[in-house]
């Protein structure tokens, strides 16, 4: 599945663990995508 002209979003809430937020974020990166 191509990533290229997508927009992701990750919400998180006050009890969530740092590797839920992290996990998508480098597959995103993995995928040659921008992460801000």
């Amino acid at each position: 599945m191509s990533l290229t002209g997508k927009r992701i979003l990750a919400l998180v809430s006050d009890d969530f663990e740092d590797l839920e937020l992290w996990y998508p974020v480098l597959r995103v990166r993995e995928e040659g995508q921008q992460s801000i």
